[in-house]
């Protein structure tokens, strides 16, 4: 018979080795798209993950360019 402890242990681990194996995978299909890619690529270069903007944290309104990654500001 299982005591808590022991169930509360069997739990966790499973469950973490259930996410590991998942993010194993998709870090996989990164890596394999990632060596596809010609050398020197840099994904924030691109176009359409730049967007310029004005700052406005005082009256001037300085131009800046903002680079997007993965939908958050990078």
């Amino acid at each position: 018979m299982l005591s808590r402890r022991e169930l509360i242990k069997l739990g966790a681990l499973s469950g973490s080795g259930v996410l590991l194996g998942e993010k194993a995978t998709e870090l996989l299909s990164k890596a394999e798209a990632a060596a596809q890619r010609t050398p020197g690529f840099y994904p924030l270069n691109d176009p359409e993950n730049q967007i310029y903007s004005v700052c406005l944290q005082c009256n001037t309104g300085c131009p800046t360019k903002v680079k997007i990654y993965e939908g958050a500001v990078a």
